[in-house]
């Protein structure tokens, strides 16, 4: 696991990744919002890359991610632009994140 900084949001991010390395189409994110709490885990599908320089920018697009966890990081961005006195567009009013996971029943063998 490395360590690397980030430009997160609930439906996904954008990663900078060395042009050595290999970009994946499918990839899993360990994200460390806040010390004491769990982390955040989440599955991303590459949805385009940019080269700059000596690097890849890659944006990610969450497609396996709890509804909590998508509030969490939510609420962790809005946190940090009010730290950072950084101004957004007002929320939209009873949007709902999309809760990717999902439980389904095996199907029963005869």
């Amino acid at each position: 696991l490395e360590e690397t900084a980030i430009n997160l949001s609930a439906g996904g991010m954008r990663i900078a990744i060395e042009t050595l390395e290999t970009i994946s189409q499918l990839s899993m994110f360990f994200l460390d919002l806040d010390a004491g709490q769990q982390l955040v885990c989440a599955v991303a599908e590459l949805i385009w890359v940019h080269h700059e320089k000596d690097k890849h920018m890659c944006g990610y697009r969450f497609v396996q991610i709890c509804k909590s966890d998508q509030e969490r990081i939510n609420r962790y961005v809005q946190s940090l632009q009010k730290d950072q006195g950084i101004t957004t567009p007002a929320s939209k009013i009873n949007w709902e994140l999309l809760d990717r996971m999902i439980n389904t029943e095996p199907e029963k063998q005869p």
